[in-house]
């Protein structure tokens, strides 16, 4: 099993699309035992057939001398130095999960169980009882966030256990945090770029608005386009069609995009069970708004733009078309 540490994880899949299987979130209720009351704990506290209905039961975060909410250990000092955890989670398709996302914040340490297997341990000592202390001094406010591989983890659809034993560095220590969320996903295949992409005018230089019209050949795929210049496979404003689609190619249109001369045109192919293809984009670019083109608004940039310069487009007709488009 192999884990790798991120502080923060911002999920960008090129190649397929991320569907929650697990979401186990942070706040979330567990039964609790305190160290005080753990003297004759078992081995098996950690699996599905462990009796906890002698537990307590509480929401996280669960602390004593920082932060707010959750459940408040306010016996903990100079009596216990460990917390155990125990709490459920709902897992799907569990044999096309890769991967799974444990953010932790934590005061000082931790070790984490899944269906009786340990999967993740920070400060940890090598002696495990109810009296151990935390390695090392962790302060809680910005979670640390873990992608462990499934190889060695024992997930099957339906109810997966979670334990965990949480330290404190000392007895006397002035604080205690613990709280943690868990997140699986499972990555849909990306429709193959082989399967073609029609548009029925290319991109270039145009002198007058048309009507295009974007098709496919392949059966039981449905097109989606953008006609902002966005990424089809995540905009927001992404437009759906079950048949041909026929767009109005105009200069003129400034709504969902930018006034610019440029009608730019991106279009994939999506199927259920597939997240969409890698776009085809084309660029219809109208001279005559080139030369008279003012600020599109937005973020587009003001300073150089070039939009009064006339020496500069004086030569566009005779010369800009005859670059390659």
């Amino acid at each position: 099993m192999r884990f790798r540490l991120s502080a923060s994880i911002f999920f960008l899949y090129l190649c397929g699309t991320a569907i929650g299987q697990v979401q186990f979130d942070a706040g979330s209720s567990w039964k609790y035992l305190k160290g005080s009351a753990a003297g004759s704990l078992p081995a098996d506290w950690i699996t599905s057939s462990f009796n906890d209905s002698g537990w307590n039961q509480g929401y996280a975060p669960f602390r004593y001398g920082d932060r707010q909410g959750g459940t408040l250990l306010g016996d903990m000092m100079n009596s216990y130095s460990t917390l155990y955890l125990r709490s459920s989670f709902n897992v799907f398709s569990a044999d096309r999960i890769q991967n799974i996302i444990i953010s932790t914040d934590y005061d000082d340490g931790f070790v984490i169980w899944i269906n009786g297997t340990k999967v993740l341990s920070r400060n940890a000592p090598a002696t495990l009882n109810p009296t151990s202390l935390a390695t090392a001094t962790h302060e809680s406010g910005i979670p640390e966030t873990y992608i462990i591989e499934t190889a060695g983890i024992p997930l099957t659809d339906g109810t997966s256990i979670i334990c965990i034993q949480a330290f404190n560095v000392t007895l006397n220590s002035s604080d205690f945090f613990f709280d943690l969320s868990i997140r699986a996903y499972l990555y849909l295949p990306e429709v193959p770029d082989t399967l073609s992409l029609t548009f029925d005018h290319e991109s270039g230089f145009y002198e007058n608005p048309f009507d295009l019209t974007v098709s496919t050949a392949e059966t039981g795929y449905d097109l989606i386009y953008t006609i902002d210049g966005s990424n089809p496979q995540t905009s927001a404003t992404v437009v759906r069609s079950s048949s041909d689609a026929v767009i109005t190619v105009d200069p003129e249109i400034s709504t969902g995009r930018p006034s610019t001369p440029v009608f730019i045109v991106r279009a994939s192919l999506v199927a259920e069970g597939y997240s969409p293809s890698r776009p085809v984009t084309q660029s219809y670019i109208f001279l005559d708004k080139v030369r008279t083109q003012d600020h599109p608004g937005g973020d587009w940039p003001v300073s150089g733009a070039l939009h009064n310069n006339f020496r500069t487009y004086g030569g566009i007709s005779q010369d800009k078309t005859a670059l390659p488009s």
